[in-house]
């Protein structure tokens, strides 16, 4: 059901009044009370991405579909100013659109859309056939600051219009044409969809009950799906490459630095960095990548998301008004230069595992006589149900400094990362663990 102002924006002194609130059909009002949303304004679909296609097809303007996770506080702010429209030059593009808020993704076509699914807050641009014109928002650290802005929204959703009007315009071949470069937008068919689908999830995850007090263990969130997803390929068999448990890494990896004010304009680029000496420059606009028009920052980090490993990718930029074709190289093992620590999936690498690490200080691990460069992480505490780390042998204080063969620098993540990408459900991992001064092995069972 789509939501309907009030009444309409008022235009004085050429700057946009607030309009008074829209109002939300009552199941959907349930909803925003119970999880306590925002009251948004101006018109959305609330909660409603069928009716949202439903109008775009009718009225011909282009979707953009804000996926929020309400309860967590990452992406607060901006998503607030968004959904009142309390930014005149913002309200004034997203009028352009047909406007839908999903606040919980229970059948949600994966396919359709496709995004870091760990941001808690993110923008898609589509046509009413589907077709992807591209993303917005982007996620590098829990916190989640610092990347995005409302006038780089505001750009972005500028760039998503013109897309839009050369696609809409297009000759039958043209259009036939750009959809063939655009479906590249959309990556390989994921193994479940819609999320209730992933079996270690499919049990607990379900449509909000109105009825109950509480939305923990009900609300289908994203990040929930997409540890779901890797949980329930590693148990059905699968091996995890990279792509899988080193998703989305922040293109900082490669040395790309993006304007947050701006739609897809690098503000540096990192000496040194694979992005230097490819010949990206600090005022670049990425306006190509892999042959797809790039509308974001968060267009780029899908493309190499979704590229192998090493790889070629060639780019075009808009450099003082001319094109540059540029091909940026990047190495086997690139992504894992990434954070990943902030992600949800430890958690349930944790739940698994039993355990939870953090890495030990250099001055503590002179002490303890442990070279530099090499592993050392702390048992913290124990983690999950089953208590299998503790019925394992190992004790809390205990630090690891090996796994199996592997002596590496690791943190949490990048340890449980190895864990999962080597063992199978039912094996065992080798932990060697100083404890009292001396070294002895543990050998972890995985359930």
């Amino acid at each position: 059901m789509k939501t309907v102002t009030m009444a309409a924006f008022i235009l004085a002194t050429g700057i946009m009044a607030s309009s008074l609130r829209a109002q939300i059909a009552p199941e959907k009002e349930a909803l925003r009370a119970k999880i306590q949303d925002v009251q948004p304004v101006g018109e959305w679909h609330y909660d409603n991405i069928a009716s949202g296609f439903t109008d775009a097809k009718k009225s011909g303007k282009p979707l953009l579909v804000v996926v929020r996770c309400v309860p967590l506080k990452a992406y607060k702010d901006i998503d607030t100013k968004v959904a009142l429209r309390q930014d005149p030059k913002l309200a004034e593009a997203l009028s352009q659109f047909e406007c839908v808020r999903l606040v919980q993704i229970y059948g949600l076509d994966l396919g359709q859309f496709q995004f870091d699914m760990n941001q808690v807050w993110a923008v898609l641009f589509l046509n009413a056939d589907g077709t992807v014109y591209g993303r917005y928002g982007t996620r590098a650290s829990h916190e989640g600051t610092g990347e995005v802005s409302v006038e780089g929204l505001r750009k972005t959703c500028l760039a998503a219009l013109d897309l839009h009007k050369v696609y809409a315009s297009a000759s039958a071949a043209d259009k036939v044409a750009l959809q063939k470069t655009l479906d590249a937008k959309r990556g390989p068919k994921p193994l479940w969809t819609p999320p209730e689908t992933i079996p270690s999830i499919s049990d607990r995850y379900r449509p909000l009950d109105l009825r109950k007090p509480t939305i923990r263990g009900d609300c289908m969130w994203c990040h929930i799906a997409e540890t779901g997803r890797v949980i329930s390929a590693w148990r059905g068999g699968k091996k995890l490459g990279d792509e899988g448990v080193f998703g989305y890494p922040p293109v900082a990896v490669a040395g790309l630095r993006f304007a947050a004010d701006e739609a897809s304009t690098l503000k540096a680029v990192d000496s040194g960095s694979p992005a230097d000496k490819a010949g990206f420059r600090a005022g670049d606009r990425v306006a190509k990548l892999d042959g797809q028009p790039m509308l974001s920052e968060a267009d780029v980090q899908f493309v190499l998301d979704k590229a192998a490993e090493p790889v070629k990718v060639n780019a075009e930029v808009q450099r003082a008004g001319q094109t540059v074709a540029l091909t940026l190289e990047l190495p086997q093992g690139w992504r894992r230069g990434g954070n990943f620590i902030w992600r949800e999936a430890i958690w349930q690498f944790r739940q698994i595992s039993g355990f939870m690490g953090e890495v030990v200080p250099a001055a503590e691990r002179a002490k303890l006589g442990l070279a530099e460069k090499t592993m050392a992480l702390r048992i913290k505490r124990y983690h999950g149900k089953d208590g299998q780390a503790k019925t394992a042998g190992l004790r809390e204080g205990d630090v690891i400094v090996q796994v199996d063969n592997e002596t590496g620098d690791w943190n949490d993540y990048m340890l449980l990362a190895y864990v999962f990408q080597k063992k199978a459900p039912g094996e065992k991992v080798t932990l060697t663990v100083l404890r009292g001064g001396r070294r002895q092995q543990v050998q972890l069972p995985l359930r």
